[in-house]
């Protein structure tokens, strides 16, 4: 363990040196002033600083200060060492600074050996989380990369059995279950870049998504314009953000197929668009909602009995995964609204 002792007094130090070599494991490097405490803590990355308050040129608290500015040694724990532990202002505002600690002089080798036993302690607890985080770093990378190539192996499959497909409705079951995958890869891949493992950020990762089912679908689609009015940040589980993505694919997939048809001479003065929406509102509760100006539904269209497996799939999803409600609206379009409650960061 690296301990810096600073002190303009030499002696002082030396006593500092004396006591501390009782210990073997403790390397002791020293300072006479604030500026050369600055310095070496930043040159050297002492494990503990013991820092003398009453100096000339630079005070112990002006020193401490300019540590906890730098980003190299904001976190080093600092201990005062002070003639005047009594002054309760001077001892608050060291804390207030950020000190550890305080030993008061003449220094005991007692007192003073305990203190620092309780660092390295620390120090060696956290080393130890480090390690763990690291191991479990390394663990979720291949976890990460096994999803992701097994993913991708099971996309190839499909691509290459797409590829000797004459039926366009069977094609496009392929082309839907290759999104579908899409849309959970995605998911792990956001995880995987995120420093929370265990949220999402939904507005980054529907708007990803949406942009490559788009991309996939304009280019046998048309000029379809694409738009979003999205919160930022709205964060959810891992187990919330799959079943939002693979809803909002369905419908995605299903306006960019249907709403609007070449023959559609209703649209033809008008731009195609499709816009996604997601609110953050009272209570916890999150409104999902996919607008396109298209043809419409039927007047007698039922939700609940259509023959499509996309919106059935959606259904289920709302309904079941996410425990909401799922509204269709088919005035100038169709608007499908998604609501559910769900533990939200902002």
């Amino acid at each position: 363990m690296k301990i810096l002792a600073v002190d303009d007094i030499p002696d002082n130090v030396e006593l500092l040196r004396q006591i501390l070599k009782e210990e073997a494991e403790y390397d002791v490097i020293t300072a006479y002033n604030g500026a050369d405490c600055l310095t070496k803590a930043k040159e050297q990355q002492p494990d503990l600083i013991m820092l003398d308050v009453q100096m000339p040129g630079m005070t112990g608290y002006e020193a401490l200060e300019k540590l906890k500015e730098d980003a190299a040694t904001e976190k080093i724990p600092v201990i005062f060492l002070t003639a005047r532990y009594r002054d309760t202002d001077r001892v608050v505002r060291g804390f207030e600074l950020g000190a550890f600690d305080y030993i008061t002089k003449p220094v005991e080798d007692d007192v003073l050996l305990a203190k620092v036993k309780v660092i390295a302690r620390i120090k060696q607890a956290e080393d130890q989380l480090k390690a763990a985080l690291q191991e479990k770093e390394v663990l979720l990378q291949e976890v990460y990369h096994r999803t992701k190539n097994n993913m991708a192996a099971i996309c190839s499959l499909l691509q290459l059995q797409s590829d000797h497909i004459e039926d366009e409705q069977v094609l496009h079951i392929f082309q839907e279950t290759e999104n579908r995958i899409l849309s959970m890869t995605l998911v792990q891949q956001k995880l995987y870049q995120s420093d929370d493992l265990a949220n999402i950020d939904l507005k980054e990762y529907l708007m990803d998504l949406a942009d490559t089912v788009f991309e996939n679908y304009q280019m046998r689609s048309g000029n379809i314009a694409l738009t979003f009015d999205i919160e930022s940040p709205v964060i959810v589980s891992n187990d919330t953000a799959i079943p939002c993505g693979l809803i909002l694919n369905e419908l995605l997939s299903n306006a960019m197929k249907y709403a609007f048809p070449d023959d559609a001479t209703t649209l033809s003065d008008q731009t195609h668009q499709i816009s996604v929406s997601l609110y953050a509102m009272d209570a916890g509760e999150i409104e999902l909602r996919v607008r396109d100006n298209g043809v419409g539904l039927p007047d007698d269209f039922d939700l609940r009995n259509s023959p499509s497996l996309g919106l059935e799939l959606v259904t289920m999803f709302a309904e079941s995964q996410l425990q909401g409600t799922l509204e269709l609206k088919s005035a100038q379009g169709a608007e499908f609204i998604i609501r559910f409650k769900e533990s939200v960061k902002r």
